[in-house]
């Protein structure tokens, strides 16, 4: 039987026992709750690793936890130690198929990202020396060219947020950029320019550099 399979036939059966427990003694567990998953997260989790990894570390020393107290309340069968060995397990055979050095959720934002120029960049921009050309459809946002032929492209902020950042958090999106050099920063270090556009006004943009064109 798949995992799945075995899912979906047993569970359910010490749940609401489990509950039970853990709030007849919540008073009691809540500071080694917190100092069990802070162990678990220490011991799989290197120093220094990304966001992303912390964050699965932590779902998974929640797991880890849980079946420790399920056990100390005799509902699971196992010997002390057993569920925090079995997470960790299951975290590390993640973590070698994740990685260790990468950040799934940077390369995917930084594809997304890059996808979006590569299927837009000729259409949606207007050139700010000319804006409003009729010929530009659906707006996403302007670029200029620079001393050798680049354009460089400044996104318009709702069009970033819901295109660029589609599936992320927008601030996660504005960091991952700016750590790769991808978006330029304003001269007072905020990740957004307002420049003056002629027949436009001064829109709030995103400025990205030609790095979006260069390797992983």
């Amino acid at each position: 039987m798949s995992l799945k399979e075995y899912a979906s036939q047993y569970y359910g059966a010490v749940g609401m026992e489990w509950l039970r427990k853990v709030v007849a003694n919540r008073q009691t567990i809540a500071s080694t709750i917190t100092n069990k998953l802070a162990e678990f997260t220490g011991s799989v989790a290197m120093p220094g690793s990304t966001g992303q990894i912390m964050r699965v570390a932590r779902r998974f020393a929640l797991v880890a936890v849980a079946g420790e107290l399920a056990t100390q309340y005799g509902l699971t069968g196992w010997e002390e130690g057993q569920s925090f060995y079995t997470a960790q397990v299951c975290f590390r055979a993640w973590l070698d198929a994740f990685g260790r050095e990468g950040n799934r959720e940077d390369r995917a934002i930084l594809a997304q990202v890059r996808a979006f120029f590569e299927s837009h960049g000729a259409s949606r921009f207007d050139n700010v020396r000319t804006p409003n050309n009729e010929r530009v459809l659906n707006r996403a946002g302007f670029y200029s060219t620079d001393d050798e032929g680049y354009r460089v492209y400044m996104v318009l902020t709702e069009v970033f947020k819901k295109e660029l950042c589609l599936g992320f958090d927008p601030k996660m999106v504005v960091r991952v950029l700016m750590n790769e050099g991808w978006l330029q920063p304003s001269p007072d270090g905020l990740p957004t320019h307002k420049p003056r556009i002629r027949g436009v006004g001064t829109p709030r943009v995103y400025k990205f550099t030609d790095k979006i064109w260069g390797g992983e």
